[in-house]
């Protein structure tokens, strides 16, 4: 995990372009270093040269589901310790179920409001 004088590695994994974009800016603004893959395999592979603190991985991808991004997450002994943020714009009561079934340690519903993001990262990277 990081130590309060190192910046937050953050990883984006998510095929929407413009929502990265926007991510990037609003995580960099935020003190975080912060990579971005928009594809699955893109982002398995960042995973393990980032090593990032926290994830933020899209239920829905073209090449991937999100769900079984996050399980080989789990299941790998360098990278079961990263945060894992669930995004996605389906309803939560569709997706809440999965996030103790994959290991994911929270939903994020798109769209969200800045407020939103900087009170999950308050919440849950150390400063």
């Amino acid at each position: 995990m990081t130590t309060p004088s190192k910046k937050p590695r953050i990883l984006i994994i998510d095929d929407e372009e413009d929502f990265v974009a926007e991510m990037v800016m609003r995580l960099e603004s935020e003190g975080c270093r912060v990579r971005a893959a928009l594809d699955a395999a893109a982002g398995l592979k960042k995973v393990k040269t980032f090593h990032p603190d926290l994830v933020f991985l899209d239920v829905l991808m073209p090449d991937a589901n999100g769900w079984e991004i996050c399980r080989k997450l789990r299941n790998d002994s360098e990278t079961k310790q990263i945060l894992i943020v669930m995004t996605t714009g389906l309803p939560p009561s569709e997706v809440q179920p999965s996030i103790e079934n994959f290991g994911a340690n929270f939903l994020l519903k798109k769209p969200f409001e800045e407020k939103e993001l900087k009170n999950l990262l308050a919440r849950i990277l150390p400063r």
